[in-house]
């Protein structure tokens, strides 16, 4: 597929490729990679609906946010991409990216990151000062991350850290920040997704491990291990659960929202099984990676779903948090 060079006709196009029926398949959706941040987007959730318990706001002041958030993490994986468009190409997951099968060039990927990353720090002004800085902030952390000169994704541990903070503990500040315009939020349940996402990292970069070490990246799995990381992400795994019922006996967020992780607990059994036994070395190819993927995908948009209900719920139940 080629794109159009001319200016003029970009944004007719990029509303042209945005068919609401197939919206998945979509050249522009699947260049956002919407599926890889999917527990980001939950952190931020989680985040402003912690405030539930302190703060009072009215349901359409999480639209905006929500919107901004979703802008600058798209600009963020675009722009990867850009970075990674012949490292991509080698490996067997990421080869089916746009930019990397060519139907994106790097200069049209280029131009969208860019756009997205103007209009959110743009409409983040109107969220607030300090949320803006927070959204550029993150933006700042995650081009270190992929930007060749400095290649944090290259630095054994410091990927892991990375990972944690801005997937995991950022997002869900951000939130917090968004609905209630303070920074005094709840350490515990940010720490909680600071070690899941540092956790989740362990899967991704155990099953690059290979396609990662052939192109020269250093990452904590090239260094030290696939299996060793899959530890690692089970310790990272075990203190964000604690740190979880931790948070949840100090009401840090409303009861019926912390529960929902327990009621579809059930949905993510195949996840755990196939982590322990990638953990016990039993898991080694790349489709058995990409089968827990895939898993985890499914599970975190049955949470997304299940925390949009219990949030509903809330708002339907309990009007006087709507201020």
């Amino acid at each position: 597929m080629t794109l159009p060079h001319s200016p003029g006709r970009f944004l007719q196009y990029s509303v042209g490729i945005l068919p609401i029926r197939g919206l998945p398949d979509s050249l522009l959706f699947r260049a956002c990679r919407f599926d890889a941040w999917l527990s980001w987007l939950i952190a931020f959730f989680t985040g402003a609906v912690a405030t539930f318990e302190k703060y009072q706001f009215r349901v359409p002041h999480l639209i905006l946010p929500t919107s901004v958030f979703c802008l600058m993490t798209a600009s963020i994986f675009m722009l990867n991409q850009c970075f990674d468009i012949e490292n991509d190409r080698v490996n067997r997951y990421k080869s089916s990216l746009p930019m990397a099968r060519g139907e994106l060039a790097f200069r049209e990927g280029l131009l969208l990151s860019i756009s997205f990353l103007v209009s959110s720090a743009l409409l983040a002004t109107f969220v607030g000062q300090i949320f803006q800085l927070m959204m550029l902030t993150y933006f700042s952390l995650w081009l270190a991350y992929s930007h060749p000169k400095i290649h944090l994704k290259s630095k054994p541990i410091i990927d892991l850290a990375v990972a944690g903070i801005g997937a995991g503990f950022m997002p869900f500040v951000a939130g917090w920040n968004a609905l209630s315009s303070s920074l005094s939020f709840p350490m515990t349940l940010g720490l909680t997704f600071l070690f899941a996402q540092a956790g989740s990292h362990t899967l991704h970069i155990a099953s690059d491990r290979k396609a990662d070490s052939s192109v020269g990246l250093n990452t904590s799995a090239v260094k030290f291990g696939g299996r060793t990381v899959l530890r690692w992400g089970f310790v990272f795994f075990l203190s964000s659960l604690i740190l979880f019922i931790a948070s949840v006996s100090r009401r840090e967020m409303p009861l019926l929202v912390a529960v929902t992780p327990i009621v579809i607990l059930p949905v993510a059994s195949p996840i755990i099984s196939r982590y322990i036994a990638a953990v016990r070395g039993d898991v080694n190819t790349l489709s058995d990676f990409e089968e827990m993927r895939k898993a985890v995908v499914r599970f975190q948009i049955y949470l997304l779903a299940a925390y949009a209900v219990a949030f509903l719920f809330i708002v339907a139940f309990c009007p006087s948090l709507e201020g």
